[in-house]
């Protein structure tokens, strides 16, 4: 029972006397026979004030007698009894209440006096003279029933009805859980002109345990030097986020993207320890994107993009960690590193003599792993820059998320025009396509559209390994909401 006392254990002895009421008997406590529908509107057998009373406490007086006679033969025969429990003068409960004091029980018992119950100081709950199955916590107004194994709370008629805990935590606010969109997803990735592929991915549509709908997680893991450590994001970054999620007593766009920065700085640490072991030296680029509800979350490190489709145009949702951008230049010199330019490419390396080549050289500002840019300061850094936007109805079509094999040759326009006149020539095909949405008609394709994206990539060129994620956004209609704007307009219309 959340927020109050549970109720305590019977003993064995009291546990063989109910087992009579519950399914099977058996000395052990069950589900009565009797449905928790019939408890609940019925208090006829717990005990009243009537005249019968006093007839009735006397007889509650008499079995106590005689079970308490029980419980000393009992205990007489346990070789192994703790003090607390010799002569059986006190029962047994499972709960580990704290005890109270001779005086705290007596000022107890005079404070909590009811008719027709017996107080039990330690437990601080009521037994039922008429009905053991029966108990009643006063402090918190709630009556249990041990067969049924269910709380119950009265009405001032008599009747009870079950009792509902107070919410003990935040509730997911109403952002968080969208019942008009859905997502899904398509996937496309190629070695290219690589000799080996390092890329590595998550795809998870719908993810369970946080009450948040939709709930879902993308990633692309662009490695470089070896492979260890994008398989080691592909395997364990998306746990880390949602065991973070998942203990987050306020849900909320700030404490979420703490949430997921503290996931990806762990990612890296445990990475690193387990690098120093085996003595590797390589690393990879992190891009995610967190769609939760109608919040879409995305984090990154490195140069790997997210791009959004709204009102048909690419809208950036990253910034590539590029050594030559001024925050990450000055990050890295005051860490110990400096930027070196290559042919076009500006490359973050450790300081060395004018006179001595640089030895290890990386095109990102930013990354998992890369051991010798990590020690003894970090001149690569791990902490991800992670961004919240509200996702819009009707506006909002697709993400797209995408390693640099993509980026190095085609710009966020052309990628959302590929996908944009793909789906328009498949509408226009469709002889009864009448909804001019983007997502909204059946025939879109997210794994196309990804498979469109990266062979384009390819034949503009690229040298990398290529890999793209296309997350459709699918907006169902909200009859009510339209019913309404409906209404409205049709009142616009009407002659006055």
């Amino acid at each position: 029972m959340e927020g109050g006392h549970q109720p305590p254990k019977r003993n064995k002895q009291s546990e063989e006397g109910d087992g009579a009421e519950g399914e099977g008997g058996g000395g052990r406590l069950g589900v009565s026979t009797t449905s928790t529908d019939s408890l609940a509107g019925s208090v006829d057998n717990r005990p009243h004030s009537s005249g019968q009373q006093q007839q009735r406490e006397q007889q509650g007086q008499q079995e106590r007698q005689e079970q308490q006679e029980q419980q000393t033969q009992a205990a007489s025969s346990e070789t192994s009894a703790s003090a607390d429990e010799e002569g059986g003068k006190k029962k047994k409960f499972g709960y580990g209440y704290g005890k109270s004091t001779a005086d705290d029980a007596n000022d107890r018992q005079q404070q909590h006096r009811l008719s027709g119950y017996t107080f039990d100081a330690e437990s601080g709950w009521y037994f039922n003279n008429m009905d053991p199955t029966w108990l009643f916590n006063m402090e918190q107004q709630v009556h249990f029933h041990t067969t049924a194994q269910q709380f119950f709370v009265m009405a001032e008629d008599g009747t009870l009805t079950p009792y509902v805990p107070p919410e003990t935590s935040n509730p997911i606010p109403q952002e968080y859980r969208c019942a008009v969109l859905s997502v899904q997803s398509g996937l496309r990735s190629m070695q290219g002109r690589r000799p080996t592929q390092e890329d590595r991915h998550a795809v998870l549509d719908a993810v369970d345990g946080l009450q948040v709908h939709p709930c879902a997680l993308y990633g692309v893991y662009d490695g470089h030097c070896g492979v260890d450590a994008s398989e080691f994001c592909e395997k364990h970054l998306h746990e880390k986020v949602f065991a973070q999620l998942k203990q987050l007593a306020t849900f909320d766009d700030d404490h979420i993207k703490s949430a997921i920065t503290t996931a990806v700085e762990e990612l890296d640490a445990d990475f690193l320890r387990l690098a120093k072991m085996r003595k590797r030296m390589d690393g990879s680029c992190v891009l995610i994107a967190c769609i939760l509800g109608t919040k879409l979350f995305t984090a990154h490190l490195g140069d790997s993009r997210a791009i959004l489709c709204r009102d048909n145009k690419a809208v950036r949702l990253t910034e590539d960690h590029k050594p030559e951008i001024e925050r990450e230049r000055k990050r890295i010199e005051q860490a110990g590193g400096r930027i070196v330019k290559i042919g076009r490419v500006y490359r973050t390396t450790l300081k060395t003599k004018e006179d001595k080549a640089p030895q290890v050289l990386l095109a990102v500002a930013r990354s998992i792993g890369d051991l010798q840019l990590k020690q003894p300061s970090p001149i690569v850094s791990a902490t991800p820059d992670v961004c919240v936007y509200d996702l819009q109805r009707y506006r909002d079509a697709f993400v797209v998320l995408a390693c640099d094999g993509v980026w190095d040759v085609l710009s966020d326009d052309d990628v959302m025009s590929l996908v944009l006149d793909r789906h328009r020539q498949v509408v226009q095909a469709t002889p009864d396509a009448s909804d001019p949405g983007v997502l909204r008609h059946p025939s879109f394709d997210a794994r196309a559209a990804a498979s469109l994206i990266m062979t384009t990539a390819f034949d503009r060129g690229s040298g990398d390994n290529i890999s793209v994620i296309v997350v459709a956004l699918d907006w169902k209609a909200d009859d009510e909401k339209e019913k309404e704007e409906k209404a409205e307009e049709e009142k616009k219309d009407v002659p006055k």
